[in-house]
């Protein structure tokens, strides 16, 4: 035994002789081996750099048409072909495409110089090289491609616009397969690097890793003495591992194959909401969201399998509470030396926040683009040049101008030909200023639309600058269409300036006018014709006022047949017109008169009734000199229309109160014969009562006129076969306020006008319109209610058949003293009917 235990000793004693040599050599072939796999790695990545960018490069060669770089020649000339457009568009929409690329451009071999054939780059810009410029910075890989005729990629250079890698593609002829061109892509050098670097992190994880270890083998063995305190190291050193493991800001979880995992970080328990015990026995499926667990699992076989070292996945992971977190999820293969199995790390990001932010851009975008489809015209986005081609057009185009958004995108209607030809210099001018200085446009202006029509639009819009506000990328705006505000704003000036029922112009303009023309020489000699219309308030209270307004109508209608071209016309109150007449002497006068005068007679023969005939009075006066003043020759011109007025009011109003009073015959029970009879009855009875002349001639009067006021009662109530409804009998009842005021408007009649309207009162109080009483009616009004009352009676009417004399003096005398005067009923039963009233009972 001793022997056993003296040989162990020794053999320990041995092996510790030979551990630092041993951990020389780990450590140099740890090196080695990391160096050599760092290197392969790289490599490999680089390779894998570089087949993905000829990969897409030869994509997008596939969509170059070979026909339009053979038709390049590599002369400024070029700039004016359609081949270079299509091409330069081409190149440019790749690069726009691609945020890792900065040039695409194509040259070709001429003797022993690269000349420029095309380029992504803006003609504006500095950097530009246009056909036929010698590309001077080409390398030698640059020229190679003519003769090894296969793609190849330069080593990252560095140049004075950054650092680069050049991806460059033969273009081949389909025809020959001679090589005519060469495609150029430079990538920006710092992606490229990072894209290699990347992917070494894993490793360069694992490497380190192995490389700590080694490193605290070491120390163990260089401190054999001293094991306690290496211990405390090794131990504060695996804390710290654990602390950084668990204090990570990212979850971290060690997996094995298929197996739930094995070990996870804090971080990584606090995103899924689960305990240890709950991770060690839950498969990683049962917390993903059901619609993300297809992919990821698709994309984890694939892993296992391996297709990949690794892979990125953003993810749904559902919580014990049921809510629902997005998280980004990267995974990376673990290989360890002693173990067989195969290990992956999985890291975990909660992205929740990130994904409710990118929602809500979504939503803002789709609320934006909903927006714009539902605006009152086009939102649009054109380019910064003088075509100002559409890059966006929003579906309200359809109805404003009748095109689809694709036709003005796809170029083909150009929004500039929709403009009319008058607006088209000004609309230019502000997007000019826009692009230039950067101001916002807000111009006016017509379109015709595809169905032919005008319409008024608004646009209002504003320049989008580049990141470095230097130059103007866009012009963003809307199109509105205005054409019924525009309607409705000319509506609005019309009816400032015009009379509302003849469409004329009024007052307020028509002295605006004046002022101007008085100052204008020009217009001499000016005249101004003022015209009133006879009887219209007489008219209006016969007829009613739709009557009156439809004589105003037709005057205006005549007035504006009279004018000529030049002259200005306008009404001026209720039933005045004036007319400003210039260049119009004593003999244009004349000849303006009798044309007015022959209108008036023609309007005159058209009309059915005598109470529609037009009575005009009108007066002209002429200022023929500018020192003449304008109010004062248009007093002149209406003292002339009084004078007419004057003239013409007896004859019209006689011949107007006949024309009413025949109306009332044609339309009601009243007639000629029954004024006949009233006025005979009138003598014998105003001589009874020792009545005076003028009191007899206002009786003659009454009997003519005393139903004047039944013109303005509906036919139908005036013939109405049977008992009027309370509402009729109201309308009824305003028969003697009408009469009077027909009978008001003539000065030569109006001394009856009291008589007409009081005529219905009864002597008890209860008549109307006024309920006066006993002797507070006129005594002309108590006689015109006795004898019409009898007459009525003995006459046959369409509600009632007549009576007999004898029946009808029964009822005056029983209405004596309540509804007549009784000295009057007396008098006539007496005097006038001879008969006795105490034979009646």
């Amino acid at each position: 035994m001793r022997q056993n235990k003296g040989k162990s000793v020794f053999l320990t004693k041995r092996y510790r002789s030979y551990l630092p040599v041993l951990y020389l050599v780990c450590l140099v072939v740890l090196l080695l081996v990391g160096t050599y796999l760092m290197f392969s790695h790289y490599t490999n990545c680089t390779d894998n750099v570089e087949k993905r960018a000829i990969q897409q490069m030869e994509a997008s060669v596939a969509f170059l048409d070979v026909d339009n770089i053979k038709a390049l020649t590599g002369v400024k000339e070029d700039y004016e072909t359609t081949a270079y457009k299509n091409l330069e568009e081409g190149l440019i929409r790749m690069c726009k495409l691609d945020e890792k690329l900065r040039f695409i451009y194509i040259y070709r071999q001429v003797d022993d110089h690269l000349i420029f054939l095309v380029e992504s780059e803006n003609p504006d810009s500095p950097d530009h090289s246009p056909p036929g410029q010698i590309y001077s910075d080409a390398s030698t890989t640059h020229k190679k491609v003519f003769t090894e005729r296969k793609a190849t990629v330069s080593k990252p250079y560095k140049d004075r616009w950054g650092k680069w890698v050049s991806v460059i593609l033969p273009l081949k002829d389909p025809v020959s397969g001679q090589v005519i061109a060469a495609l150029g892509a430079d990538f920006y050098g710092d992606w490229w690097m990072a894209e290699q670097k990347k992917h070494l992190i894993s490793l360069s994880f694992i490497l380190l890793s192995m490389f700590l270890v080694l490193i605290s083998v070491g120390l163990l063995i260089k401190s054999n003495h001293s094991l306690v305190r290496l211990n405390r190291r090794l131990q504060k050193s695996r804390q710290m591992f654990q602390a950084l493991y668990e204090q990570a800001p990212f979850g971290i979880a060690i997996g094995e194959s298929d197996k739930p995992f094995m070990n996870t970080n804090l971080r990584y328990r606090q995103i899924v909401d689960r305990s240890v015990e709950e991770l060690e026995n839950m498969d990683w499926t049962t917390y993903t969201h059901p619609d993300d667990v297809r992919v990821d699992e698709d994309m984890f076989n694939r892993f296992k399998a391996g297709e990949n070292s690794g892979y990125r996945l953003e993810k749904r992971v559902i919580r014990p509470d049921g809510s629902v977190i997005w998280v980004k999820m990267t995974t990376a293969l673990l290989e360890f030396s002693n173990r067989k199995i195969r290990h992956h790390l999985c890291m975990l990001q909660d992205i929740t926040e990130r994904k409710a932010i990118e929602e809500k851009l979504a939503e803002s975008e789709r609320a934006k683009t909903e927006f714009l489809s539902h605006l009152p015209g086009m939102a649009y986005r054109s380019q910064a040049d003088a075509e100002g081609q559409m890059e966006y057009v929003s579906d309200g185009c359809l109805s404003l101008t009748g095109y689809l958004p694709e036709q003005f995108m796809g170029g083909d209607i150009d929004y500039n030909d929709l403009i009319l030809a008058e607006f088209r210099t000004e609309v230019h001018q502000q997007r000019e200023k826009a692009v230039t200085f950067g101001s916002k446009i807000h111009i006016e202006y017509c379109i015709k639309t595809a169905y032919g029509d005008t319409k008024w639009v608004v646009e209002t819009g504003r320049s989008i600058r580049d990141e470095n506000e230097e130059r103007t990328e866009a012009l963003e705006g809307i199109i509105i269409d205005i054409s019924e505000q525009k309607k409705r704003e000319e509506e609005v000036h019309f009816l400032h300036e015009h009379d509302i029922l003849t469409g004329l112009f009024d007052r307020h303009h028509f002295d605006e006018i004046r002022q101007k023309w008085d100052d204008c020489e020009a217009n001499l000699p000016l005249t101004i014709f003022v015209c009133d219309i006879d009887g219209v308030s007489l008219i209006n209270d016969a007829l009613g006022h739709d009557a009156g307004d439809r004589l105003i109508i037709d005057t205006a209608k005549l007035l504006r047949r009279a004018c000529r071209k030049n002259d200005m016309l306008a009404r001026i109150s209720g039933d005045e017109f004036k007319i400003l007449l210039p260049n119009t002497g004593p003999e244009e006068r004349q000849v303006f008169s009798k044309n007015l005068q022959e209108l008036i007679d023609e309007y005159n023969n058209s009309v059915q009734t005598d109470v529609q005939k037009l009575s005009l009075s009108f007066g002209m006066a002429t200022k023929v000199d500018m020192t003449e003043n304008i109010s004062e020759v248009e007093k002149t011109a209406i003292a002339d229309m009084k004078r007419q007025k004057l003239i013409n009011r007896r004859n019209f109003h006689k011949s107007t109160i006949s024309a009413i009073m025949a109306a009332v015959y044609a339309k009601s029970q009243e007639t000629e014969e029954h004024a006949k009879r009233l006025g005979d009855e009138f003598e014998k009875i105003g001589q009874a009562l020792n009545l005076s002349e003028e009191s007899m001639s206002d009786l003659q009067l009454l009997a003519s006129l005393h139903d004047i006021g039944k013109v303005g009662i509906e036919e139908r109530i005036l013939n109405k076969p049977g008992k009027l409804t309370p509402a009729e009998w109201s309308i009824m009842k305003r028969h003697p306020e009408i009469g009077y005021r027909i009978v008001m408007s003539s000065p030569e009649l109006a001394q009856i006008a009291p008589y007409i309207l009081h005529y219905h009162e009864r002597w008890d109080g209860a008549g109307y319109p006024e309920g006066l009483a006993g002797e507070e009616i006129p005594l002309l009004s108590r006689i015109l209610a006795v004898v019409d009352a009898f007459d009525v009676m003995t006459e046959d009417r369409v509600y009632r058949k007549a009576i007999s004399p004898q029946a009808a003096a029964r009822e005056l005398h029983r209405c004596s003293g309540s509804q007549f005067d009784a000295n009057i009923v007396d008098v006539y039963l007496r005097q006038v009917l001879r008969i006795q009233p105490d034979k009646l009972q």
